[in-house]
């Protein structure tokens, strides 16, 4: 018996019985049968053939957040017919697109504001209209754009619907106000200045009493530049983050660290927390710039440290085995876009 592939096994139920009934009983042909009874659940777990109606709930490959972004899914192409066909998001929220995706229009885009933080993943389940095959999903591409095939088990052709799932990096403002005074060509790449911004903000400046310090390593890894964020960014402080040899020791396994950065959230001039949370001192007032501790951390390592603040970006160079006594040109400073990422 051959079924049209438009037909789930709501269908396959309603024949299963007209087989089992005596002579005068008339059942209902397929067009007496609504979508929704098409989609029944009541039809679960009724098999013919093999072939049960509706698959197990599978899930796609992690799709994983570099950069706070949020992100939509769009459906690029449709070659199936199934009435039902269930996707649903379940990472890093849970939505449902829709229960029948082959009926959606080509070119149905459904968009996730987030923002989702940096490391989280976006997972697809999808629940299949037909069990005669298994179902699958096939994901390739990577950060910040992915396609996904799926195939919904009627047969073995993988090309049922396509799904492009697009990150959007929280924001992609220009970080400086002079991008072409800039002599630094790492800060000029755009990742390099979607990692600044992403322990900007979450160092909270806009929220002094909670506002932290946050860092992480540049680090080459033949081609690309990726962060290695700081141990220290799990439990961050409020007027310090380490330079720790271990973190330094699992950067260089990635690649070749070209440099580290951490942030200065706090304005400058405002008296210090009164409860000792700034390395003990109970008294005085956040600095402005690299302190003479930024300092002494560069001259440990060869490479530059780049501090970012409210109003500047600095360049700590020339300090290695000589942190004391700089250089006068050892720190260069860059002025900050105003409008780009206050907080």
């Amino acid at each position: 018996m051959h079924l049209p592939r438009s037909l789930s096994l709501g269908v396959l139920s309603v024949v299963l019985l007209a087989s089992a009934c005596g002579e005068g009983t008339t059942t209902p042909g397929p067009a007496d049968l609504s979508l929704s009874t098409l989609a029944s659940p009541d039809s679960a777990g009724v098999a013919l053939f093999g072939m049960e109606a509706r698959a197990a709930p599978i899930l796609s490959d992690s799709m994983v957040l570099d950069l706070p972004s949020s992100f939509t899914i769009t459906l690029v192409e449709r070659e199936c017919a199934a009435p039902v066909n269930t996707v649903t998001v379940v990472s890093p929220t849970n939505s449902e697109l829709t229960g029948t995706m082959c009926q959606e229009p080509v070119g149905t885009e459904w968009t996730f504001t987030g923002p989702y933080d940096s490391g989280e993943a976006i997972i697809l389940e999808f629940i299949a209209a037909y069990n005669n095959y298994s179902p699958a999903i096939i994901l390739s591409g990577s950060f910040p754009s992915w396609d996904a095939w799926f195939e919904d088990g009627y047969d073995q052709d993988f090309d049922d619907f396509l799904l492009r799932i697009v990150a959007q990096p929280l924001d992609t403002c220009q970080l400086f106000q002079d991008p072409g005074a800039l002599t630094d060509p790492l800060l000029l790449d755009a990742t390099v200045q979607a990692f600044l911004k992403e322990l900007w903000y979450r160092s909270d400046p806009l929220n002094q009493s909670a506002a932290m310090e946050y860092g992480g390593y540049l680090v080459d890894t033949g081609g690309s530049i990726e962060m290695y964020e700081m141990s220290g960014n799990a439990n961050p402080q409020k007027c310090t983050t380490g330079t720790g040899g271990w973190d330094i020791q699992a950067a260089s396994a990635m690649g070749t660290i070209v440099g580290f950065f951490h942030t200065h959230p706090h304005t400058p001039n405002t008296p210090l927390p009164p409860d000792g949370s700034c390395l003990g001192y109970t008294s005085g007032f956040h600095g402005e710039g690299p302190s003479q501790e930024d300092k002494v951390n560069s001259g440990k390592a060869p490479f530059p440290q780049y501090i970012i603040d409210q109003d500047n970006v600095y360049r700590l160079k020339d300090l290695f085995n000589n942190p004391i006594d700089p250089p006068p040109d050892s720190v260069e400073t860059f002025p900050r876009n105003p409008t780009c990422a206050v907080g």
